[in-house]
Formats: structure tokens, sequence, C-alpha cells
């Protein structure tokens, strides 16, 4: 029973860097932009929240399942954050080299 606690904390370690890193990806996106709206605000939350659904979903199935064939699904779930978090990175460099020039 140790085992699986153990390996439940390192999992949830894991998410909470990873949705930091998501999070830190789209401020960083969205601070680039000069306007400040309330739309600003609901669409970085609402973007945050739906690049985190893979992994509260992993979670969640982790924490209800216990057994070690849902491994496939964290996997498959931290590759789609990491992909959109990457994406939001590339396309915030991108924005502030335009406007650089």
């Amino acid at each position: 029973m140790g085992i699986l606690k153990e390996r439940y904390a390192v999992l949830i370690a894991k998410i909470v860097v990873s949705l930091g890193l998501l999070y830190t990806s789209f401020s960083f996106l969205f601070n680039q932009f000069n306007y400040r709206s309330p739309l600003k605000k609901v669409s970085f939350n609402l973007l945050v929240l739906i690049g985190s659904i893979p992994l509260i979903y992993a979670l969640y199935c982790e924490r209800m399942n216990n057994k070690s064939l849902m491994n496939l699904d964290i996997g498959i779930a931290f590759n789609i954050t990491w992909i959109v978090t990457f994406i939001s990175l590339i396309f915030g460099i991108t924005i502030i080299l335009v406007n650089k020039r």
C-alpha cells in the first residue's frame, strides 16, 4: 500500500509542476497583449482550464482505478498538456519578436 501512496504523491507532484508551467506559459502569452479587458481574463482562465483537463482527468482515473494499466493514459495526458504549453510559449515568443521590429 505504501508504494501506491508514493506513486500517487509523485504523480501529483508532476501534475502540479506541469500545471504551473502551463499557467506560466499562458500568462507569458497573454501579457504580450497591450490591452486589458474582462474578455482577456475570461479567455486566459478558460484556456488554462482547457489545457489542464487532460491532467485532471488522468489524476481522477488514477485515483479511482489504482491500476497500472492507466500509465499509457497518464503519459498521453502529460504529452497533450506539454504540447499545449510548448505551443503557447512559442506563440508568445513569436509575438515578442514581431513587436520588437
